[in-house]
């Protein structure tokens, strides 16, 4: 179950918090629970989705299914197999070891390890953001949280990354795109069907080892 955070608990410390429910947070959830006991687990996004791996659906991975299989059966609380036997259609385990899939199959994934953590007795899932952490005389750490506050003898932190914004240019003949759509097969032609002028100055679209469209030949 999810809670919002409205109190502060002084009665209960936690072996274990993790902050962040994207792909880091719920392998550092699942690695902790292997070694302590009691955990909290908080997320600002309320657990939806994966984190911005849920906005890249599309987008080819850039690792070998043979690692993202091994990584995901590390695990043995996500029971990934057996979750994996459950889902209709194509999985991430139908996949060559070498191939690299559509990151859409690792979330599906990631999807069925989170709520298995989520339905652990102990685990207590918190919705809301994080707004200090301050290390007590004693070593336990006071984690604040919108409108109330946890004690935890560890923290992890896994809040995840967000694109930079591009760098300052002086330029007029160059036009930024947002990352979340230039990484997207689908979207990136989808913009240029609807934009006549982008469609216009292009005669190609590269993508380069890092997974970043750049359009080739803007301007007429």
């Amino acid at each position: 179950m999810i809670r919002n955070s409205s109190h502060l608990i002084k009665s209960v410390v936690y072996d274990c918090t993790v902050i962040g429910g994207g792909p880091c947070g719920i392998g550092a959830m699942g690695a902790s629970l292997n070694t302590f006991q009691k955990h909290l687990w908080i997320d600002k996004n309320g657990f939806e989705g994966v984190g911005r791996l849920s906005s890249y659906y599309d987008v080819p991975a850039n690792t070998p299914t043979s690692c993202l299989v091994k990584a995901m059966r590390r695990c043995e609380l996500f029971e990934f197999d057996v979750d994996q036997e459950n889902r209709a259609g194509r999985k991430l385990v139908d996949f060559e070891g070498e191939e690299c899939p559509e990151l859409g199959y690792l979330v599906e994934a990631l999807e069925d390890a989170k709520k298995r953590v989520m339905g652990r007795e102990e685990v207590d899932c918190v919705h809301g953001e994080v707004t200090s952490l301050v290390e007590g005389d004693d070593g336990v750490w006071e984690v604040m949280v919108e409108g109330g506050g946890y004690l935890s003898r560890r923290v992890v932190l896994s809040p995840g990354s967000h694109p930079s914004p591009p760098p300052s240019t002086s330029s007029s003949s160059l036009e930024w795109f947002n990352l979340d759509e230039m990484v997207s097969p689908s979207r990136v032609q989808s913009l240029l069907a609807s934009d006549e002028d982008l469609r216009a100055g292009t005669w190609g679209v590269r993508r380069p080892f890092d997974g970043m469209y750049v359009f080739i030949g803007w301007g007429r």
